[in-house]
């Protein structure tokens, strides 16, 4: 009879030998391509496995190493060009099995970083790849000290490029995209575009004013952003670019091109001729008005002749006075640079054709200078007919035998005629801008005689816009009364008349005198 003891035994021994044919299949069997064993991820072997580009398997120090949480996070690119900071050979031979088309590559490389015995094992067929790194040397405290505080700086680093708000990234010599921080990815998303985001000219991109380049919304057309990209190369075959926005600068850009655009079109209005020189003194702007009035070739003011070349071309051609000699010319046109700079340059050019010409220096921002050229001929024939006709006026009113003196709104004299200097007797020298109404009167109180005709005069005299005409006769001190007539003209002028020329006639016919 078989006891329970004994079925327990007989089960027991049956699972033992189950067991063991398991293991003995297990260890017979061929391993897998590339697997790696628990004790190698144990020790912290860097391994990594990638079928068609993505990578399936993953040890934690690989993960470690490329700062990911798991193998699906892992690019080729990044892991490639990891691994080839220590391993310089793998680039190489990646790149030779490709441009020779072998079909199975099976390598081991040295570390290139010296007194590192590390080894990187390299498997690599038509459908993918694996990377295995050996290194027998066994980490010190120091040496693990180091690599934490490295990573410590890595981490630092990589999260500080990740909130710089402008787009940074790394690429290599293909083009292709190693890292980028994460204004770059909001940008390519935004975009839709993982891989060329910003489509630039690379050589123009590693000079030192880099290239300009704009990114459309593609859900909105109209939305376009600007960016000036520059590039850096950090070793043979990689770069580092960074995008700076420079939206604000387009539309100040645009607004000053729009601003200079209203100005050419009211300067195109204007009848002054106008030229704007820069801080180089370089011709940047000009009106129609300026060839029109110094009838230079606007295939020569287009070309932006300087200063000196502009102000010779107008001597060549007889638009300014002719200089005495050319040295002080240089010296005349050194002479405008430093008064228009400062805003107080202005000449009147009389022309050999008879035109004028008023010629005024403007200083603008940013050291430029103002030219301005004005026809003013007619004002000058104009003020030269009415000078005329001033002078020729002030002739007749000499010639007469009455005594008349002039005063202008503020009470100042303005003229009188010899009559009235010899009536007064003043001296000859005696000067017409030097006297006052309170002057002159100060001199009648001491040639007529107080009384009501006396201060109707004075009054009209201090009140010139009630007078209108005023007529009378004064007494005076020494002599017969005497007739005046004080007339104001437009409110700008009082002209006072006295008959001085009764006296004389008192004096040729007294029988024809009235009586007093």
């Amino acid at each position: 009879m078989i006891v329970f003891s004994d079925v327990i035994l007989i089960v027991v021994a049956s699972a033992l030998t189950v067991l063991a044919v398991l293991a003995i299949v297990w260890l017979t069997a061929p391993k897998s391509k590339g697997a790696i064993s628990a004790a190698q991820l144990a020790c912290g072997e860097i391994f990594l496995r990638f079928d068609d580009g993505v990578c399936v398997e993953a040890s934690p120090s690989a993960l470690d190493v490329l700062n990911k949480n798991a193998p699906a996070d892992v690019e080729f690119l990044r892991a490639r060009e990891t691994l080839s900071n220590r391993f310089d050979a793998l680039n190489i031979l990646l790149e030779a099995q490709s441009a020779n088309g072998w079909p199975d590559l099976d390598e081991s490389v040295p570390s290139s970083v010296s007194s590192d015995v590390a080894t990187l094992h390299i498997k690599s067929n038509q459908t993918g790849c694996t990377f295995r790194v050996s290194d027998p040397a066994v980490p010190s405290a120091a040496d693990r000290h180091k690599a934490m505080t490295g990573k410590a700086r890595s981490k630092f680093m990589f999260e500080t490029l990740n909130k710089v708000p402008i787009p940074i990234w790394s690429n290599n010599e293909n083009g292709d995209l190693i890292w980028s921080n994460r204004a770059f990815k909001a940008l390519a998303q935004a975009s839709k575009n993982q891989g060329s985001v910003l489509d630039f000219d690379i050589s123009r991109a590693t000079r030192p004013n880099g290239d300009r380049v704009s990114v459309t919304n593609p859900l909105n057309e109209d939305e376009i952003h600007w960016f000036d990209i520059s590039m850096v190369e950090l070793d043979q075959d990689r770069y580092l670019s960074y995008a700076t926005n420079i939206d604000g600068i387009m539309a100040a850009e645009t607004a000053q091109r729009k601003f200079v655009q209203t100005l050419a079109k009211t300067f195109a209005q204007l009848s002054i001729g106008l030229a704007i020189f820069d801080r180089d003194r370089k011709l940047v702007l000009f009106n129609p008005a300026l060839v029109d009035l110094t009838t230079l070739p606007a295939q020569f003011l287009s070309v932006r002749p300087n200063l000196q070349s502009f102000f010779d071309k107008l001597r060549e051609s007889r638009i300014m006075p002719e200089p005495k000699d050319y040295a002080s010319w240089r010296k005349q046109i050194a002479d405008l640079v430093v008064k228009a700079a400062g805003g107080d340059y202005q000449e009147t050019w009389g022309l050999p054709s008879g035109l004028t010409y008023r010629i005024s220096g403007r200083p603008h921002p940013d050291g430029a200078i103002a030219i301005l050229i004005e026809d003013i001929t007619a004002e000058i024939t104009l003020t030269r007919r009415f000078k005329g006709q001033i002078e020729l006026g002030n002739r007749a009113l000499e010639t007469l035998s009455d005594a008349i003196i002039v005063f202008g709104p503020d009470g100042n004299a303005v003229f009188w005629n010899s009559a009235f200097r010899q009536f007064y007797q003043l001296p000859i020298d005696a000067q017409v801008a030097d006297h006052d109404l309170h002057q002159i009167l100060k001199i009648s109180a001491r040639r007529f005689a107080a009384g009501p005709e006396l201060d109707k005069l004075k009054h009209a005299l201090r009140n010139p816009r009630d007078a209108g005409v005023v007529k009378g006769r004064i007494p005076q001190k020494k002599g017969p009364p005497l007739s005046f007539e004080l007339r104001t003209h437009d409110g700008t002028a009082t002209i006072v008349t006295l008959r001085t020329s009764e006296l004389a006639a008192r004096q040729a016919f007294p029988e024809l005198t009235p009586a007093g």
